[in-house]
């Protein structure tokens, strides 16, 4: 909505007139889908954030994502049409949450989602709702179409990563030595592993 309303406040006079940029037709095409899917009910949380109904941790590296959730798990790399288009890191983050929030939005209705993440760049877009990078801008609307829908609400949290241990070799599974991935498949061997298909990783809208 911030981009909407800063355009309409330059409008000082009722008659004063403005072009509508390609970003913000995109919110107005944001809205559209989801007051289509909208069942008319808004629960308004509780806006203090005592403790989270769950947790997720995610990581991404330049050629792959990965993630985990109470006793599950993903980890893939990036398919050949993103890896050749060069998405850099902090935009790979956003898009390895929408993985996850892909796989597991459903069981978040109506909760507080916190999500564990190294990256500074994307806690800060996520938490504050707002972001001049186009690409990051995509991603952030589909986040925000997938918590609406499933009335959940999401944090972020900076963890370095040294202490987001698990997400970041899952991120980087096919680059770890056999001796590595041996020791984190038998660590991992009671989760539920997802398989990850390529349609996961792309923005189904156009925003």
């Amino acid at each position: 909505m911030s981009r909407i309303l800063d355009l309409l406040r330059g409008l000082k006079l009722p008659t004063h007139r403005r072009k509508l940029s390609c970003e913000f037709r995109k919110d107005i095409g944001w809205w559209q889908a989801f007051l289509v899917k909208f069942n008319g009910i808004s629960i308004m949380q509780n806006q203090q954030w005592l403790s989270p109904d769950t947790v997720v941790s995610t990581d991404a590296c330049l050629e792959g994502a990965g993630g985990w959730i109470d006793g599950e798990f993903f980890s893939s790399t990036f398919p050949e049409s993103i890896l050749s288009a060069s998405w850099h890191i902090n935009a790979l983050e956003l898009l390895s949450l929408l993985v996850a929030l892909r796989l597991w939005c459903p069981r978040f209705k109506g909760k507080k989602l916190k999500n564990f993440c190294d990256n500074e760049a994307s806690v800060s877009v996520l938490n504050s709702g707002r972001c001049r990078d186009k690409l990051m801008l995509d991603l952030l609307r589909e986040i925000a179409f997938l918590c609406a829908l499933n009335h959940c609400m999401i944090r972020a949290v900076h963890l370095a990563g040294i202490d987001n241990r698990l997400a970041d070799r899952l991120s980087r599974k096919h680059m770890l030595s056999v001796t590595a991935r041996d020791s984190l498949n038998t660590e991992l061997e009671t989760w539920k592993e997802h398989t990850i298909t390529d349609d996961l990783f792309v923005c189904n809208r156009v925003w």
